[in-house]
């Protein structure tokens, strides 16, 4: 595993870890200046001259125009060093070695955080160089990494879509004035032109664009290692706008196959698969995917927090579930992807254990409920009625017996309620329907 981690290292393009360094860095926790130490040993290792004057200008650094002056000649000096391999390149080698020495320019500006300059770079190549879905998929995955390493929805100005307009016109011009192999041309750039109609990023820097956009290549002839790499991606995206079931799905076809080092470790991928499976999937497939689970339960012997949490959840060791709870709060608010929905979690987490303990009986005392939870009858009162005067718990309190009464839904004469329900308002339409064809 560690081998693997460390040959993604080429594919950190830019290296998220500093993105995690800085949002940990802005919590203002204890370990403060760890995380600073990270942020600064990044932004010197990978010459991120753009990066560093976007957290001076949003706060999150103190100005150092000794620092960014540095920063900035390493930059032109070493793109001067690109443009001039480039040029080399396409005098006296051929289009695979043009197209790796602009990938290799834009991955370093991608690197450094200069994210506008990146996507252009991506861009060019792919209007000037024939490419395959692979190497297509590749630079979209570089988008993908801009898109989550700032995770601010920028938009470019258009005064930046005029200049790409000029640049198109002067391709267009220098594609003109080839004559040699003017055929073969003419038919690549008529099947570039196919796929940029194809094409559905409007904004390379939108995460979902790009997803929809790798999805489309995947399934034109993505390969497996790209497929299986798409979906921790796209998991991670589903976090973000808290659609957990659709991310625990993912996250489970990913345990088995995952290579996606770039984006998290191993561990934090399990991490992230029992946080969505617990608060999305039932008991029967919380069994079969976690508790049972052979790679789950092989990493998360390493993770005896995250294995307790899951465990005492699944056995009814409610008050043990609590406080793990509580430790899962701050783990929450310490990832960038989930602390937005940090709040939602817990009280959806909370709901499910009230749920699991009341489907076992008909009727529960509160002071029973109060000492299984570890809590107070008065905060067990207080959270039940809340979820119960909300539609999201059935049951009632009874507090002059002090108890609970479960009231469970009867899904079988539900559903045929239902189907009666609609099938009233089929027949009704059918009718209006008939009265116009007779007319």
């Amino acid at each position: 595993m560690e081998q693997a981690e460390k040959a993604a290292e080429h594919l950190r393009v830019p290296d998220l870890r500093l993105s995690n360094a800085v949002f940990k860095l802005q919590l203002n926790d204890e370990n403060r200046e760890t995380h600073l130490k990270s942020v600064m040993e990044g932004i010197n290792q990978y010459d991120m001259a753009t990066w560093h004057k976007y957290l001076v200008d949003n706060g999150t650094l103190k100005a150092d125009k000794k620092l960014q002056a540095e920063l900035e000649s390493k930059v032109e000096k070493k793109l001067k060093e690109f443009d001039e391999k480039i040029e080399i390149c396409e005098k006296e080698e051929g289009d695979v070695d043009v197209r790796d020495a602009m990938v290799d320019r834009a991955e370093y500006l991608a690197k450094t955080g200069d994210r506008v300059n990146a996507i252009k770079g991506f861009a060019q190549i792919r209007k000037k160089c024939h490419m395959t879905t692979g190497t297509k998929l590749d630079l979209i995955f570089n988008q993908l990494k801009l898109a989550l390493f700032y995770s601010d929805n920028f938009v470019e100005e258009k005064e930046e879509e005029k200049n790409d307009e000029e640049d198109k016109k002067a391709d267009e011009m220098e594609d003109f004035k080839k004559d040699k192999v003017e055929k073969k041309m003419n038919s690549v750039a008529a099947k570039k032109a196919e796929d940029n109609k194809k094409c559905s990023i409007k904004n390379p820097h939108d995460l979902a664009q790009n997803i929809t956009e790798a999805k489309r290549l995947v399934d034109e002839g993505g390969d497996w290692d790209r497929r299986n790499r798409l979906k921790v991606y796209e998991a991670v995206y589903f976090i973000q706008i808290r659609e957990f079931q659709k991310a625990a799905d993912l996250f489970l076809e990913a345990v088995p196959t995952f290579t996606t080092y770039e984006l998290m470790s191993y561990e934090q991928l399990v991490c992230y698969t029992v946080v969505t499976c617990m608060v999305t999937v039932n008991r029967k497939n919380m069994r079969d995917n976690l508790i049972e689970g052979s790679d789950i339960q092989e990493q998360l012997y390493g993770l005896p927090e995250m294995r307790k949490y899951l465990t005492s959840f699944y056995n009814c060791q409610y008050s043990q579930f609590f406080e793990c709870l509580a430790n899962m709060e701050s783990f929450l608010k310490h990832d960038r992807y989930v602390a937005n929905h940090t709040q939602y979690y817990i009280r959806e987490m909370r709901l499910a254990a009230y749920r699991q303990i009341l489907a076992s009986y008909s009727s529960l005392a509160i002071e029973y409920m109060a000492d299984a939870f570890g809590v107070s009858v008065d905060y067990i009162d207080a959270e039940l009625s809340k979820f119960i005067a909300t539609g999201r718990l059935s049951a009632k309190i009874d507090h002059v017996a002090g108890i609970v009464v479960t009231n469970r839904p009867d899904q079988k004469n539900q559903q045929y309620r239902q189907v009666v329900k609609d099938g009233d308002s089929l027949l009704n339409r059918v009718q209006k329907l008939s009265r116009v064809i007779n007319i």
